[in-house]
């Protein structure tokens, strides 16, 4: 197991980010292992909506490594796309085409930086969408209830596909969002899932 003073990443505050992530390293590498695959799935994804000029679709991309990317302790890409972000709700597409090419190239100078950190211990949990979806919905339920002690419990239990491929880091974030009380952003992530 790597010790803490072993992981250096230029870019990355990695102790305020251990601390985000529940001050165990193992937790940490294991969402640095998530934040990289979803990081390079969302490189794909953010390139189809420039392309398709899909402002809103952007916008919830950028809004998820906006978050992510902070939680992992990667402040400057978070800080990026929280401005490109706002830009995407204001529509503002100058902003956006002057400044999607800086973030993106940061982006990926940090999922490759990122990258010999996940390399070991590479057992990437894959597990059926389907037995996700159902404990999406009740949590989704709880949250449009505000049932505090249902949104804690549906969250305890959607925390087993934090490593999962493809659903990790929209896992992440819906817990994110769950744990600051921002119930909005958590169900419009998990309708995108469901």
């Amino acid at each position: 197991m790597i010790d803490i003073a072993e992981i250096k990443i230029d870019g990355i505050d990695v102790e305020n980010g251990i601390k985000m992530t529940s001050g165990k390293v193992r937790t940490y590498l294991q969402i640095l292992k998530t934040f990289h695959i979803n990081g390079r799935k969302k490189l794909e994804d953010l390139a189809t909506c420039i392309k398709e000029r899909n402002i809103e679709s952007y916008r919830i991309h950028v809004h998820s490594i906006k978050s992510s990317s902070g939680n992992i302790g990667a402040h400057e890409i978070s800080k990026l796309a929280e401005s490109l972000e706002m830009a995407a709700e204001n529509e503002d597409t100058d902003f956006i085409e002057a400044y999607h090419h800086v973030f993106i190239k940061k982006l990926e100078t940090v999922l490759d930086k990122i990258h010999p950190f996940t390399v070991e211990d590479s057992n990437k949990q894959i597990m059926d969408i389907e037995e996700l979806k159902p404990e999406l919905k009740l949590l989704k339920t709880a949250m449009l209830d505000y049932n505090i002690v249902a949104v804690n419990e549906h969250g305890k239990n959607i925390q087993k596909y934090l490593l999962c491929e493809g659903v990790g880091d929209v896992v992440n974030e819906i817990l994110q969002n769950k744990m600051i009380g921002n119930y909005e952003d958590a169900i419009l992530l998990i309708d995108s899932i469901v």
